[in-house]
């Protein structure tokens, strides 16, 4: 299997360059909406603008004790880390499957999903902080571990990738959630000039 390679020297640039974009669109879209609008869902089934947000936060929460700890020198990779097969193959295979251009739909695992029945009405900049945060995290790592250091999911610890395949995962994985709430929002504004009309 092809490994995908990332140059240390500007990646973590890119990165951060990357996180500030995907935090101006939030902002840019959905940051002059009511909680009401934010909670608002298009159908039955279906998450909201907030809920899109809510499950990003969520998400990305659940890599930063695996971050923190890639920014220590002293970090020892588990068993499974070390000897895994798989590790290139699920990487290559989550940056396409959770990434922007959407083929099929999946369920997210238990890991990954809020328990919140309805967000709060300052969703917008919880997440604009939160990906601070991943800034923050992003930039500790920066000079310690090798971008194809192998990590574990937060989702099962049977799934590796490396580093660098983790943040593609994130960035592309918000990229298309932010798409979603933005299909929400254009849904959102072609019912109520539909209703307008009638």
């Amino acid at each position: 299997m092809e490994v995908i390679q990332y140059p240390n020297d500007n990646y973590y640039d890119e990165v951060r360059d990357r996180i500030g974009s995907l935090t101006d669109q939030v902002q840019l879209l959905f940051s002059h909406l009511t909680g009401e609008q934010l909670n608002t869902k298009p159908e039955p089934g279906r998450w909201s603008i907030g809920e899109c947000l809510d499950h990003l936060i969520t998400t990305n929460r659940s890599y930063y004790p695996a971050f923190q700890a890639l920014s220590k020198a002293n970090r020892r990779p588990s068993f499974w880390e070390r000897f895994s097969p798989f590790s290139h193959y699920f990487g290559k295979l989550l940056i396409e499957t959770t990434g922007p251009t959407v083929t099929k739909k999946y369920k997210s695992p238990p890991a990954f999903r809020s328990t919140r029945s309805s967000v709060p009405d300052d969703i917008v900049s919880l997440f604009a902080k939160e990906n601070e945060q991943l800034v923050e995290l992003t930039d500790r790592m920066r000079m310690n571990p090798p971008l194809q250091t192998i990590v574990t999911s937060p989702a099962s610890n049977l799934v590796t990738y490396t580093l660098g395949d983790a943040l593609e995962i994130i960035l592309g994985h918000e990229q298309r959630h932010i798409n979603q709430a933005k299909a929400v929002l254009d849904m959102t504004i072609l019912n109520k000039h539909t209703q307008e009309v009638q």
